[in-house]
């Protein structure tokens, strides 16, 4: 997704999660999902995981934005409701700066 001498711009931080991202040339927004086997031990979890970013982050607006999400190795003790308000206001620092 990096093309080589582009750098993400902007991050936001949480406990849980880091999303970084940037503007891109294509008019729309992209997103990478990363998981490792220490955040999250088991593949049917991290699958889960990967699809709930993706159906919150397929509602946001079309931001022209390449987004990267690395989950924490204290990931899985969250709570969705924590994860979704944590994806809002990721989406709101993004949109401010």
């Amino acid at each position: 997704m990096a093309e080589m001498g582009k750098v993400f711009s902007k991050t936001f931080s949480s406990p849980w999660f880091l999303l970084k991202s940037r503007k891109n040339d294509k008019g729309f927004n992209r997103f990478a999902t990363i998981i490792s086997n220490k955040a999250v031990p088991k593949s049917t979890h991290r699958h889960f995981y990967k699809r709930f970013f993706a159906s919150r982050l397929m509602l946001w607006p079309n931001l022209g934005k390449d987004c990267i999400i690395i989950a924490s190795p204290r990931f899985e003790s969250v709570t969705h409701e924590i994860l979704d308000s944590q994806i809002e206001a990721a989406l709101e620092n993004i949109l401010k700066k």
